[in-house]
């Protein structure tokens, strides 16, 4: 028995060994990960009105009639630049708020990366000016030809995504990008959106909350961790197991025969 127990207390003594070298070389590799390689936290505003001054210069949304049964289009202008965008989803009741009556298929936002701050203190930082953000429109467009409040809504990897960013100097540019169709270990294709981008964030604010894409957590802290994870799980295991043995009170192996 005390052969067992000798064993026992080695076994916990190297298990120890193991989860302290994997717990430090765990920390290391988190630690690299938000210095180096942790995807930037975006913060995001809406913008309600639809005219405002950006870069100094006058932006404005206006809605067009189509004619001859087209869709109707929102024009925006921005400074000299001028957006024709076609209405991509109708809407269902006549709002007289430009942005709130399309706001399942466009929104006009300001954003910023938080990097090694919360958003909220991002959000403080913006409003006080400390800290110059970025402003997009973006679109959401449904398979043409589908009734975007049914099999619209269903299609959602026929979804396109359009990105009109502000550039400060005057101007736009423009990205148009997928809704995501990999799975979670597949490498994300290019022309979607991807986790860890301001776009696929702008993207959630278009989207019906429950047809939101799922997250893949590939690219996080847990991630960074690799082949220490497990192995500090199987040190903890096999630590717990080796401890108990140890501690476990010796059996008796005399036999008594004892008569009342």
């Amino acid at each position: 028995m005390k052969r067992n127990k000798k064993r026992a207390v080695i076994s916990a003594f190297f298990w120890s060994i193991i989860l302290i070298v994997s717990m430090l070389i765990m920390g290391r590799r988190v630690q690299h990960f938000q210095e180096n390689d942790a995807p930037a936290l975006y913060y995001y505003k809406h913008v309600e009105p639809d005219s405002f001054t950006y870069a100094d210069r006058d932006v404005t949304l206006v809605q067009v009639q189509g004619e001859n049964g087209t869709p109707d289009h929102i024009l925006i202008t921005y400074g000299d630049s001028v957006l024709d965008l076609p209405v991509a989803i109708a809407p269902l009741q006549p709002l007289p708020e430009l942005l709130t009556r399309h706001a399942d298929w466009l929104v006009v936002l300001r954003f910023a990366a938080a990097e090694k701050m919360s958003q909220q203190a991002l959000s403080q930082r913006v409003d006080r000016g400390q800290i110059q953000d970025r402003l997009a429109i973006v679109t959401r467009t449904p398979r043409p030809g589908a009734n975007p409040q049914t099999w619209g809504q269903v299609w959602r990897k026929d979804w396109t995504f359009d990105f009109y960013e502000f550039l400060p100097e005057g101007g736009f540019t423009h990205e148009k990008l997928g809704y995501p169709t990999t799975k979670r270990y597949e490498k994300a294709k290019a022309d979607e959106i991807q986790e860890g981008t301001w776009q696929f964030g702008a993207a959630l604010n278009v989207m019906p909350r429950q047809a939101a894409p799922a997250f893949k957590f590939t690219n996080d802290g847990v991630s960074a961790m690799g082949w220490t994870l497990p192995v500090a799980s199987i040190s903890v295991l096999g630590l717990t197991i080796s401890i108990t043995l140890a501690a476990a009170p010796a059996r008796s192996t005399a036999n008594t025969n004892a008569k009342d």
